[in-house]
């Protein structure tokens, strides 16, 4: 995931697709059996599913759609706010560690 991250952050305008499935960050993760996760047993990849799809509304991006990272972190950063995360990240166990939300606080001051 670092490496993934430092890429972005080093090429901005690079062009990610949006998915609802798997991505490349997921690809390392034991976790992932069988194109799916497995965190909590045969439900957790529908469970990331929606998440994900709650996220994509919110959004207003459909999956399959390209933008560039940097547009992305400016739509997030629009459309979320740390506290939104206690209701979309609610079983998520790295929501505790409070990454997530510093990260949110620091692109609603980076945007334009």
């Amino acid at each position: 995931m670092a490496s993934i991250v430092a890429r972005l952050h080093s090429f901005p305008n690079t062009l990610v697709t949006v998915v609802d499935t798997p991505d490349d960050i997921c690809h390392p993760c034991p976790h992932l059996i069988n194109g799916g996760c497995q965190q909590d047993g045969p439900t957790s990849e529908a469970k990331v599913k929606d998440k994900d799809q709650m996220v994509l509304a919110r959004l207003g991006l459909p999956t399959g759609s390209k933008l560039s990272w940097a547009q992305l972190l400016m739509d997030v950063g629009r459309y979320f706010k740390a506290e939104d995360l206690e209701q979309l990240c609610c079983f998520c166990p790295w929501l505790s560690l409070g990454y997530c939300a510093e990260g949110l606080r620091g692109l609603s001051y980076s945007l334009p």
